[in-house]
């Protein structure tokens, strides 16, 4: 049999029928005789366990009553759309008796804001404060959820499939070094340059013969199979299918309930937890500019998958899960929950039944998040779950005329508050409203004392030039008049309308005038 050989590096392995992989990534190139031709090209993830036969970390899943984490992300899926577009999958979490949450609102704008808080328990601005002064510093001095558990003897990883527009890269600098221990970003990076196609909006979709989320799905089931005898925390989050396109998720729903099918049928359930989520609905778009993308784009989706004997050992614990489906929560709420299962003593029905539980709710309900195996006030607040005014989707509103004098004078102070933002970068055009497209009036529950002292105006305009589509919360009281609150969102893509500036908040705002001859 003619030999075969593969090659890494400076490297070349030669093989007749099969060989044991120690490197983490491959790249296969196949050839015609000369050598001259490129046949096939594709890539290959290997997972590795950092851990060594002797090392008292190794294998120490069997035995363990703790569980494995394996969280899945995808962009931009609100719960409702996630339901549209992947029924397979949602039926398949159904026959598991997977626990969703119905009451999962937003924190911030977009991927970054919902993500940080997840990962680490911190707002940006607190990500601000802590350890990331400013979007030329590295993340490296950030503590995650990933470093607790692999203070416990956890392998670590994290990975997206779109790396360009990863969460900590996307016009910030990310990592210097390597923040977990199986960390597939060089691969990515690599797939998405060398083999990426169809690259229509923001993401490549393809990644050679496969959809990238393909790609990913099959790194995901590499990790968990490697992993199984293995204590293992995994983050992985998927943009290809979700990013751009509203109903791009359906064309990897079988593929993603193969995901799950695989696990299941590996064993890898019965010592898993699995969470999957999303960070917010769809952005922008036709959809989005209607009253339900509005909500759907601050109510995002989170499932949680427990193995059986977990569900009857911490049956007080998966009760109070259960009960929190309904109440409102939020990403720090995930975090909250991230760290019990660091430390599982802290959900055992024994410590439920302790009276010093007493104790730990009441310093629990002074953070921002709340672990979900404990009870959530039905009464919770937006305020009291971190979910700044602007995101809560607790109000209810009734439309205005688009010609009435508040609906203008709050838009007006959206086109104001805008080019404020943009004062210190000449190379911004001035922006003016060219139409108000919606406006409402938002209702507050449980404030009548305060309906005398402010109103609450969302408005959705245009600017020329550029046409830019923005949306905003505007609040007016006697005393200031008309503000806005919180973010103003842009419900359209600028592409590279901005690209004379870098900051990552203003390029939704700025238009760049030498650019397009302004």
């Amino acid at each position: 049999m003619k030999m075969l050989c593969f090659r890494y590096s400076e490297f070349c392995y030669e093989f007749t029928d099969s060989v044991v992989v120690n490197e983490e990534f491959v790249k296969v190139i196949c050839t015609s005789d000369d050598g001259n031709t490129v046949i096939y090209k594709d890539f290959f993830a290997f997972p590795q366990n950092p851990y060594k036969p002797g090392d008292p970390q190794y294998n120490n899943g069997p035995g363990s009553d703790r569980l494995s984490v394996l969280m899945i992300g995808f962009d931009g899926v609100s719960r409702l759309n996630f339901v549209r577009q992947m029924p397979r999958t949602t039926q398949y979490l159904d026959e598991q008796d997977a626990i969703s949450l119905l009451g999962y609102n937003k924190v911030g704008y977009n991927t970054f804001p919902n993500v940080v808080p997840v990962l680490t328990g911190m707002s940006e601005a607190g990500l601000q404060k802590n350890c990331w002064p400013d979007k030329q510093s590295v993340f490296d001095n950030c503590t995650f959820i990933w470093d607790q558990f692999k203070s416990q003897g956890y392998v670590t990883s994290y990975g997206e499939d779109a790396p360009s527009i990863g969460t900590f890269y996307f016009l910030k600098r990310g990592f210097r070094k390597k923040p977990v221990d199986y960390y597939p970003r060089p691969f990515s990076l690599q797939v998405e340059n060398e083999t990426g196609t169809h690259h229509r909006l923001n993401i490549k979709l393809c990644m050679g013969k496969q959809i990238s989320s393909q790609v990913y799905n099959d790194l995901i089931k590499s990790y968990a199979y490697r992993m199984k005898n293995q204590l293992s925390f995994g983050f992985f989050w998927t943009n290809s299918l979700t990013h751009d396109y509203l109903n791009l998720p359906r064309i990897g729903d079988q593929a993603f309930k193969e995901v799950l099918t695989f696990l299941k049928r590996d064993g890898i359930f019965n010592r898993t937890a699995i969470i999957l989520l999303s960070d917010h609905g769809m952005r922008w778009g036709s959809f989005r500019t209607t009253y339900q993308g509005f909500l759907e784009e601050r109510l995002p989706f989170v499932y949680f998958l427990f193995p059986q004997w977990f569900k009857e050992k911490y049956s007080t614990a998966l009760a109070n899960l259960h009960l929190n489906r309904k109440r409102l929560t939020s990403p720090y709420d995930i975090h909250e929950t991230l760290k019990d299962l660091v430390n599982l003593t802290r959900i055992s029905n024994e410590y439920f039944t302790n009276r010093r539980i007493k104790q730990d709710m009441v310093s629990k309900t002074s953070r921002l998040g709340q672990s979900l195996f404990r009870p959530i006030s039905p009464d919770r607040s937006c305020k009291n779950a971190g979910i700044p005014e602007e995101w809560c989707s607790c109000h209810t509103n009734k439309p205005l005329s688009i010609t009435s004098k508040e609906s203008q004078e709050a838009a007006a102070a959206v086109v104001l508050q805008i080019n404020s933002l943009l004062s210190g970068y000449r190379q911004c055009a001035d922006l003016k409203m060219s139409k108000l497209v919606t406006a409402r009036l938002e209702e507050v529950p449980n404030k009548e004392s305060l309906k005398y002292l402010f109103k609450d105006y969302i408005v959705t305009l245009e600017t020329s030039p550029g046409h830019g589509l923005f949306e905003a919360t505007v609040r007016y009281s006697h005393n200031a008049g008309f503000t806005v609150i919180g973010a103003i969102s842009r419900l359209n893509m600028y592409g590279n309308q901005s690209s004379c500036i870098s900051n990552y908040l203003l390029k939704l705002y700025c238009f760049c005038e030498n650019q397009w001859g302004i």
